[in-house]
């Protein structure tokens, strides 16, 4: 059996419009999100807080310029493409097959950024990971009395011991 192929869908001037629309958009979310001041939103705590918060800034750049492409292009399509009165019941859109290039993309491309960002988050993660332990041990002519009786109180609920004398 011989398969009917219908006539190759060309994009139309409006599809370009929109891809621009799309790219002005990503790219005022990736200035925001390097300009954004994420550290009031984000607590405080780890040793390399920076560190984490570019990470946090760099997918969220990503996440945005995804979200507005992928929710972009659902609407477009989604309005362009829609079935049309004259259309019999039942009718099937245009199938793309066997299109090797779209499909090598789309692989290579989520599989780089997970690499990326794999590799980000182990670095950070290695630098909270081997980060010095606090040392317990106080100098005696750097604390008073009161100091010392506090810090003795609250190292005899840790399971590391004071050397204050």
């Amino acid at each position: 059996m011989v398969e009917k192929r219908e006539p190759v869908v060309r994009l139309e001037r409006g599809f370009w419009i929109i891809t621009a629309v799309f790219a002005v958009l990503s790219i005022a979310a990736v200035i925001y999100w390097y300009y954004a001041p994420v550290s009031s939103w984000l607590p405080v705590g780890a040793r390399p807080a920076e560190e984490i918060d570019e990470l946090f800034k760099f997918m969220s750049a990503i996440a945005s310029v995804l979200f507005i492409a992928v929710f972009g292009y659902l609407l477009y399509f989604s309005f362009t493409f829609r079935a049309k009165k004259s259309d019999p019941p039942g009718a099937i859109g245009v199938q793309v097959h066997d299109h090797h290039g779209l499909e090598l993309w789309w692989t290579i491309i989520p599989a780089i950024l997970v690499i990326v960002l794999s590799a980000l988050s182990i670095k950070i993660w290695y630098q909270i990971q081997i980060q010095p332990t606090m040392d317990w041990s106080l100098n005696r002519s750097a604390t008073n009395g009161i100091t010392r009786s506090v810090i003795r109180r609250f190292m005899a609920r840790s399971p590391k011991r004071c050397t204050c004398r």
